[in-house]
């Protein structure tokens, strides 16, 4: 048996955060593009490459990688897959492209069969959500003005939310002293 003392890397909320924004990569196909029924899956990929060196004494294509892998992990589980090969080759290697193909369909095999359906985290209590404008630097909360496409929604933790309201769109006053030509 493995004894170990446990040591907290971050908070409850940082946790949280860090993992609804890879789930909303999976989803958008940027992580792993893994699904499984109502679960919850975050993912990160990486890719090592080869040097110019290597690709040249070899003669292989330069998008020729090395390492391509994925990590997943729901609430349940998780799951990491390697493909690659171990030496360079001339005739067999992989690259980022090929990488991510295969990595799919292992991925897919082995998460519909480990992953548990309907699985969610669970979203701290001081994790919220709320409107802001977009293209505001800090970001700030949308005033009554705001056209609808400029609004945007996001998770914050309570207390780190837009303090302030933007100005930038505001109901005109009524115009005096207009001239007209015609």
């Amino acid at each position: 048996k493995f004894k170990y003392e446990p040591q907290k890397a971050m908070s409850e909320e940082t946790a949280y955060l860090i993992t609804d924004m890879l789930i909303t990569a999976t989803k958008n196909g940027v992580g792993g593009n893994l699904k499984v029924s109502g679960t919850e899956i975050g993912s990160k990929t990486g890719t090592s490459t080869y040097s110019s060196e290597a690709i040249k004494k070899y003669g292989v294509k330069s998008s020729a990688s090395k390492d391509n892998w994925t990590a997943y992990y729901s609430p349940d589980y998780s799951i990491a897959i390697w493909y690659g090969y171990d030496q360079l080759m001339t005739k067999h290697y992989t690259t980022a492209l090929s990488g991510a193909s295969e990595k799919k369909k292992i991925s897919t095999l082995l998460g519909n069969k480990i992953f548990k359906k309907n699985s969610k985290f669970k979203k701290p209590s001081n994790i919220i959500t709320v409107d802001y404008e977009l293209e505001t630097i800090p970001l700030q909360s949308p005033s009554e003005f705001t056209p609808e496409d400029l609004i945007d929604s996001e998770k914050f933790k309570k207390g780190t939310e837009p303090a302030e309201v933007s100005n930038r769109f505001a109901r005109l006053e009524n115009p005096t002293n207009g001239k007209a030509t015609s």
